[in-house]
């Protein structure tokens, strides 16, 4: 086998460059039974759902990983896969809305998992839904999108949140906003097919 032959000028390189991913175009959307749990709870409906889409400034693809065991029978040690491990929370920021309604969506969430009067725990599948993150492709220079459908996307099953962040307030705050951070656990994600998005 030859070795690569790399290209040696710039429109050689040019020709070959297809573009990139800009990561602010991206959208995060909640659905499944337990949201709708959620949206009966906080007495509000679907437009919140596309609210917490516009108010959500920062999430990430989750992180996915597979547990190995080395195996020795001569030689040098191989390592095999045994597992699949979807390592970590999904990690979401919403910008704060002017009557931190979000913030209420979100503890209602946590009121309905657990009950503080009574101290009972809800069923499992009341209180998760799946959450969607899309990707869409870079604008061209005249500003409009090669293509309106996202060009990545995935499914993030069974997800509840964990965990609400503090939300800093502060005379020093003054030329900002408040953020609300949201660490949600989640059973597994998947890539969500191409032919589906």
């Amino acid at each position: 086998m030859g070795s690569p032959q790399l290209p040696n000028s710039v429109s050689d390189w040019k020709a070959g460059f297809r573009g990139i991913v800009k990561p602010h175009l991206y959208e995060v959307v909640f659905a499944g039974p337990g949201w709708n749990t959620v949206l009966q709870a906080s007495n509000a409906d679907q437009s919140t759902t596309r609210e917490l889409i516009i108010h959500c400034e920062a999430a990430k693809f989750p992180a996915g990983s597979l547990g190995t065991q080395p195996n020795r029978v001569y030689g040098p040690v191989r390592e095999f896969a045994y597992e699949r491990i979807y390592s970590g929370d999904l990690g979401l920021t919403f910008r704060m809305d002017e009557e931190m309604g979000l913030r209420t969506i979100f503890e209602n969430w946590h009121n309905i998992i657990h009950d503080r009067q009574s101290g009972d725990w809800a069923y499992y599948d009341d209180y998760t839904c799946d959450i969607y993150v899309f990707q869409y492709p870079a604008q061209q220079s005249d500003g409009e999108t090669r293509d309106k459908k996202a060009i990545y996307g995935v499914r993030v099953e069974e997800c509840f949140p964990k965990s609400l962040g503090e939300v800093e307030v502060g005379y020093d705050q003054r030329d900002t906003y408040m953020k609300q951070e949201v660490e949600f656990a989640f059973r597994r994600w998947q890539e969500i097919p191409r032919s589906e998005l």
